[in-house]
């Protein structure tokens, strides 16, 4: 019996037909070696093809996202781009934010360094720095200290803090936060023991974010980082140096 061709091995197919010369179809977007090319993605995308995550070349990971018809605020006219609010500058559809795409690219992960082994929180703000933002001296406080620098109950501002990091990652910035995963502390919140940064997701369907405990890459930016919403706090088990910890959001940083 024949092999009955799918909806998006057809669309390649189309593709390649159309676009001989602009388009290099041997990415299947599988990883950071199989990146999938921006154009085949940005068509893939308008026709409603794309069903789970890929690897997009000089995007990384992204994530299927609702096409809706209409316009992108300030960023113009995108065709089935959808609304994307005050996202800013929307370039080519897909890089606007509505379709779950990472507002930093990999590229621009900075991991553990041997001669600056505490310096998670330094390598979080040159991330940021990445995008063009910087921090205040100001925290959003989302736990509780049970008196020895672990997180209890969570604070009344869980809200006002999820409602904070889906704004900047709209306006396209990552956003730096603690996290707890042993006892004791010598942060500015007293609980968090490590700083990671938020650079996609929301509270529905969790927040992707790249961990600088890790030199590698690819373990660093991993879809496998992503903190979900349980019993009103974002948490995470987290393995990309090895080691599982389990990681709790205890404050987060606001931006400039």
């Amino acid at each position: 019996m024949e092999k009955k061709e799918t909806k998006m091995e057809k669309d390649l197919r189309n593709l390649s037909e159309m676009t001989p010369q602009t388009c290099s179809l041997t990415g299947g977007g599988t990883g950071p070696d199989d990146c999938m090319p921006e154009d085949v993605y940005e068509y893939l995308l308008e026709q409603n093809a794309i069903k789970s995550r890929v690897y997009v070349c000089n995007r990384g990971w992204v994530l299927p996202g609702p096409i809706i018809d209409g316009s992108c605020g300030s960023c113009g006219s995108c065709g089935s781009c959808g609304s994307c609010g005050s996202c800013g500058s929307c370039g080519s559809c897909g890089s606007c934010g509505c379709g779950g795409i990472d507002v930093i690219p990999t590229s621009a992960f900075r991991g553990y360094k041997n001669d600056d082994p505490s310096g998670c929180f330094r390598r979080c703000k040159e991330m940021l720095s990445s995008a063009g933002v910087s921090l205040t001296e100001r925290i959003i406080q989302m736990t509780n200290n049970n008196g020895s620098g672990r997180p209890s109950s969570s604070t009344s501002n869980v809200q006002d803090g999820l409602s904070y990091i889906n704004s900047q990652l709209a306006m396209r910035k990552p956003v730096i936060v603690a996290v707890d995963y042993k006892t004791g502390s010598s942060n500015q919140d007293s609980i968090g023991d490590h700083f990671v940064i938020i650079v996609g997701g929301n509270s529905s369907s969790g927040y992707h974010y790249f961990d600088p405990a890790t030199a590698n890459q690819e373990r660093g930016t991993s879809m496998d980082n992503m903190f979900l919403l349980q019993n009103n706090k974002l948490v995470d088990s987290n393995s990309c140096t090895g080691e599982t910890k389990y990681y709790t959001v205890t404050s987060i940083r606001i931006n400039n």
